[in-house]
C-alpha cells in the first residue's frame, strides 16, 4: 500500500498525538474533560481511557474516508485532487488542535477554551470557503451539491463561487460573535441554515436563468 504525502501527514499526526498521551495520560483523573460549553467551561466528562480515544478514531475514520476517495477515478484531475488534500489536511489539523487541548486542560492547565476553539473554527471556515469558491469540476461528493449544481457546469461554478464567499465571510463573523459569547450559539446557527438556504436558492435561480 503506497501512500500520499496526505496520508503520511495525517499519520505523523496520530503519531504525535498517542505519544504526547503516553506521556500525559498518568497525570490525568480518572473522569476527564470531553465537552464545553459556548462560555469555555467543562460540562462533559467520561472515563480517561474513552476520552483520550476519541480523537485517534475520528483520525483513522478521516484517514480511511481519503484514502478510498483519492484513489476515485473522479479525483484524477490534479486540481480537484489538490483541494480536497487542502481541505483534508486543515480538518486534521483543526482536529489534532482540538485534541492537543483537550490534553492539557486535562492535566490540570485550566484555561477558557471558547477562547482557542472560536478562533480556529473561523479559521476553518474562512479556508473552506477559499477552497469551494475555487472547486471548478462537477463532482458527486465534494462541493455544494444540489440538483441543479449536479447538472450544469455554470451553476456549479457560480454557486461555488457564491458559496464560498459566504464561508469566508462567515468564519470572520464568528470572531466579531465572541464580543456577544452569549448570542454566539444563536447566530452560529442561524448563519449556518442561513447559508444553507442561500446557496439551495441561488443554485435553483441560476439553473433557471440558464434554461431561459
Amino acid at each position: 500500500m503506497r501512500l500520499n504525502k496526505t496520508e503520511i501527514f495525517i499519520l505523523i499526526l496520530i503519531v504525535i498525538y498517542l505519544i504526547t498521551t503516553y506521556f500525559l495520560y498518568p497525570l490525568m483523573p480518572s473522569l476527564i474533560a470531553t465537552h464545553w460549553n459556548i462560555k469555555g467551561t467543562a460540562d462533559g466528562f467520561s472515563s480517561r481511557l474513552f476520552g483520550v480515544l476519541i480523537m485517534p478514531i475520528f483520525f483513522i475514520i478521516l484517514f480511511v474516508i481519503y484514502y478510498l476517495f483519492s484513489r476515485s477515478n473522479i479525483l484524477k484531475n490534479t486540481e480537484l485532487k489538490k483541494q480536497l488534500d487542502v481541505t483534508i489536511i486543515f480538518s486534521v489539523l483543526f482536529l489534532f488542535f482540538v485534541s492537543i487541548l483537550s490534553l492539557i486542560y486535562n492535566v490540570g492547565i485550566k484555561f477558557n477554551m471558547s477562547k482557542l476553539m472560536i478562533p480556529a473554527t473561523s479559521i476553518l471556515f474562512i479556508t473552506m470557503g477559499f477552497i469551494l469558491k475555487d472547486i471548478k469540476k462537477r463532482n458527486l461528493f465534494f462541493g455544494i451539491r444540489t440538483p441543479w449544481t449536479l447538472i450544469d457546469d455554470k451553476v456549479w461554478r457560480k454557486t461555488h463561487k457564491l458559496g464560498g464567499w459566504l464561508f469566508i465571510v462567515f468564519g470572520i463573523i464568528l470572531l466579531f460573535a465572541m464580543l456577544y459569547i452569549e448570542y454566539f450559539t444563536t447566530i452560529f446557527l442561524f448563519s449556518i441554515i442561513g447559508i444553507l438556504l442561500i446557496t439551495f436558492v441561488y443554485s435553483y435561480m441560476v439553473y433557471k436563468k440558464e434554461k431561459k
